[in-house]
């Protein structure tokens, strides 16, 4: 493959020298290095790659589009690559405005037409007709039956997979945009081995039904690999499967897709040398997908960054991520103490959640490091009266704390059905639900000086309140009525 694409991306020389020493010893796909390391903006490198060197897209990059597979079969096309704008497609089709006619009907992107090899087209095309997702039939192989419906909760956006026993069936519910959907129920003649079978993958006691147990596995879905937690948990109709999905295409989102309307405010902090930040919010309020992408925009390779997880989730280039393992005696509190050895510019601190924890953290902020941590806290204030339970000492707090940003997240308006000024009850974009996609609803304060410290426990300091960021949501038609009423912000929109 050709490695001039580096060139063209300007990439310094220390990182055009990692991706092509990365690459003399992989052989994988250039495009894939320089994405795997983040060297590049996603939407520039593949609108560059689909511009110049379209035969490293095509059979090569894995899309997820809103796009029928049939559609695309049907009109003698192949996907190539899908960014936040535009959808990128070769064709041997010569009706070209009836393709992107038809096209527009599943999606806003802009289609963008590339010229490729005829030949390397239609063996594309091929390879898409054998691919071709088919619906699982309970009587196949159980090996398959996971596969086709990981594949399926993938491609349904799903973030959890909900395996839950009945009377006598067992239904499967898949996590879309923070709601449980229902996706299908089967006779539970199956049941039994498909939970052996799961547990086995995820290298769990299989004899074990009494008590509740974790594990994980990594499986190959579409040309990537892609980590899957899994929870199991007794109860009165059998064993319940929790899998939660840990695409790392889903959460490692550029920045601006958050939805962090304080956005240039927030990254401001990361050009402190020393400090705390908290990132606070719920369980499943997004806050590790907050800091992961927020680590994107420091300085990695100029500054040693650690992380301190419980658990790791993604495994990421030039990050230093350390699990928690409280049984060796590896719990947050320990592990801060020993990276203070190892010379940290940057600090990530999974969660807070103990006096001593507290105290490490605040000890690194002062000696020199940024600090990002986060708390289970729902709104500013409450943020630093959680530290000072802690025991944190209020004379620290006021210097070493530079900003604290909560957040919940709000399912924002399908675009499609935006587009139709309605919900659209058999739209092929959001399935008939009116939403598309998540976007955060958050509150920040940035703190200047010990004096806003004192102003916030006096409730005397102004900051962007969740009412605000609820308001100007509305206003620019990200979010609806009914969304804000399901959060609990009746009150911001009286």
């Amino acid at each position: 493959m050709s490695l001039k694409i580096l060139d063209d991306l300007n990439l310094d020389l220390i990182k055009k020298k990692i991706v092509i020493e990365e690459y003399n010893n992989t052989k994988d796909n250039i495009l894939e290095i320089i994405e795997r390391f983040n060297f590049v903006n996603r939407e520039k490198l593949y609108s560059l790659a689909a511009e110049k060197y379209p035969e490293l897209l095509i059979g090569k990059v894995e899309i997820f589009t809103t796009i029928p597979i049939d559609l695309f079969i049907n009109l003698s096309t192949i996907p190539l690559v899908e960014t936040k704008h535009h959808l990128y497609i070769s064709t041997i089709n010569t009706q070209i405005k009836n393709i992107i006619n038809e096209f527009k009907k599943y999606t806003d992107k802009e289609i963008v037409i590339v010229n490729s090899n005829y030949k390397d087209v239609i063996t594309a095309l091929n390879e898409l007709k054998v691919s071709k997702t088919k619906d699982v039939k309970i009587t196949e192989d159980i090996n398959l039956f996971i596969k086709n419906l990981l594949e399926k909760a993938i491609e349904e956006r799903a973030s959890d997979i909900h395996i839950e026993p009945l009377e006598k069936t067992f239904m499967v519910r898949f996590r879309v945009d923070g709601i449980l959907i229902p996706y299908k129920v089967y006779p539970d003649n199956i049941y039994d081995s498909l939970i052996a079978r799961i547990k086995d993958l995820s290298s769990m006691d299989v004899s074990e039904k009494r008590l509740p147990q974790d594990g994980a596995f990594t499986m190959e879905i579409k040309k990537k690999r892609i980590d899957f937690r899994v929870a199991t948990i007794p109860t009165m109709k059998g064993e319940k499967v929790t899998i939660r999905i840990l695409n790392k295409d889903v959460v490692l989102k550029d920045i601006t897709d958050l939805g962090l309307s304080v956005l240039d405010e927030w990254l401001f902090l990361t050009n402190y040398n020393n400090g705390l930040i908290l990132v606070c919010g719920a369980t499943g309020s997004g806050k590790t997908t907050t800091l992961y992408t927020t680590m994107q925009q420091i300085d990695y390779l100029g500054r040693s960054v650690y992380t301190v997880e419980d658990p790791v989730e993604f495994v990421f280039p030039f990050r230093w991520q350390i699990q928690v393992n409280r049984r060796a005696g590896m719990d947050f509190s320990n592990i801060l103490r020993a990276l203070m050895r190892h010379d940290p510019d940057v600090c990530v601190i999974g969660e807070i959640r103990d006096r001593e924890t507290a105290e490490n953290a605040l000890r690194l902020a002062d000696t020199g490091h940024l600090v990002y941590a986060t708390l289970h806290t729902n709104d500013v204030p409450s943020s630093v009266i959680r530290l000072l339970d802690l025991g944190a000492e209020l004379t620290y707090l006021k210097f070493l704390l530079r900003g604290i940003l909560v957040q919940k997240l709000a399912r924002k308006i399908c675009p499609n059905c935006r587009k139709e000024k309605g919900k659209i009850e058999h739209c092929h974009v959001c399935k008939g639900t009116g939403y598309y996609g998540r976007t955060l609803i958050v509150e920040f304060a940035k703190i200047n000086s010990p004096k806003d410290i004192e102003d916030l426990l006096n409730e005397k300091l102004k900051y962007y309140t969740f009412c605000e960021d609820v308001r100007k949501k509305l206003k620019e038609g990200i979010i609806d009525i009914e969304e804000v009423k399901r959060l609990g912000f009746e009150e911001c929109i009286k």
